[in-house]
């Protein structure tokens, strides 16, 4: 092929991703939209997911345990703004209580009749140490065997197996809401849906979500990443699942939380500059070296992130083809000249 077809070809097609959408819902002024899928990662310290915080259970367990409390074993950082109810006898409890009472300890013959004994689980429960499970890095560097929480009510059914996450005092008018899942090797994967919702206690109505059908898991983990838009103190998150699979239960790993940066910001730095670039060019974008990760930096040349729900960044058409051209010569390979791996040049814009 032909240098000057392959420029073609190629810019034809980063112009094309230019233009594929996000899933998004709204009501009122409130919105969720699915902005990102990130495959097959287990270093979300590498990734820089987690920042604001995060939310693991049953992690780094030493043997395989199932049937215990979502918040046996965890690892909880999640953001002063955000909160759960591990207490099940309350209403505002974070987990579903559908799928009814759980032993606690299937060691102890006790806790294998009504009314059950100590400690008691309700609903959902947390499952890990299964030597096939990934193995994650968290955030903070913690290295451990992954865990997951698990919904029996879930089994080709859609149920909120999450009621509850409470915004309180210093909720941020954006940020993003991380959800792990296949990580437990083709195990309680939500393949028939996975759906982010948010509601409210507040004056009004809010009940707006995105809902994902029809996902397909590999076995290895995968981030699915949701931005909540103008959420405030009283309203709350919830997150439904579906196995669709009939016997089997859906479940996720944990979920992760980070300020709403700018799209195409590849080194969370709060801008889409050069450096963001060399990201992608080195294969450490969310989606290595795809089209549509390179679509995202080029139309957000330049933003500076701001947390305000009305700051927006239209870049120029005559800009945008600029930048796509500049960039796709930039990649033309060639016999004599090899891709710089530790600078990056601007193309001149117009």
């Amino acid at each position: 092929m032909s240098t000057k077809r392959f420029a073609r070809l190629a810019l034809a097609f980063s112009t094309l991703a230019c233009f594929i959408g996000v899933q998004t819902a709204q009501a009122g002024t409130h919105s969720i939209t699915h902005t990102q899928t990130t495959l097959d990662q287990t270093d979300f310290q590498a990734l820089g997911f987690g920042q604001a915080g995060y939310y693991f259970a049953q992690f780094a367990a030493s043997s395989p345990v199932t049937e215990r409390a979502p918040q046996d074993n965890m690892r909880f950082a999640l953001p002063s703004w955000a909160s759960m109810q591990f207490d099940i006898t309350q209403s505002d409890r974070t987990f579903s209580g559908d799928a009814g009472y759980f032993s606690g300890d299937v060691g102890d013959p006790l806790d294998e009749v009504a009314p059950f004994g100590n400690p008691l689980v309700f609903g959902v429960y947390s499952k890990g140490g299964q030597p096939a499970w990934d193995t994650f890095t968290l955030p903070n560097g913690e290295l451990g065997l992954s865990g997951s929480l698990v919904d029996e009510h879930t089994q080709n059914n859609s149920n909120n197996s999450v009621n509850r996450i409470q915004l309180g005092t210093g909720t941020p008018s954006s940020f993003l809401l991380r959800i792990v899942v296949d990580n437990t090797n083709q195990e309680h994967d939500p393949a028939g849906r996975l759906r982010a919702r948010g509601d409210t206690d507040n004056v009004g109505s809010v009940n707006v979500d995105v809902s994902l059908t029809g996902l397909t898991f590999n076995g290895t983990t995968d981030v699915y990443t949701f931005r909540y838009d103008n959420f405030v103190a009283g309203d709350f998150i919830k997150i439904q699942l579906n196995s669709g699979v009939v016997g089997e239960s859906a479940g996720f790993a944990g979920i992760m939380f980070d300020m709403a940066l700018e799209p195409g910001d590849f080194d969370f730095d709060g801008d889409v500059d050069g450096f963001d670039f060399l990201k992608w060019q080195r294969g450490e974008s969310p989606n290595p070296l795809s089209a549509s990760d390179l679509a995202l930096w080029e139309a957000n040349y330049g933003t500076v992130a701001s947390f305000s729900a009305t700051s927006t960044v239209v870049p120029e058409p005559s800009t945008c083809i600029t930048l796509l051209v500049g960039i796709m010569l930039a990649l033309l390979p060639t016999r004599s000249r090899v891709m710089p791996q530790t600078s990056f040049e601007m193309p001149t814009l117009q």
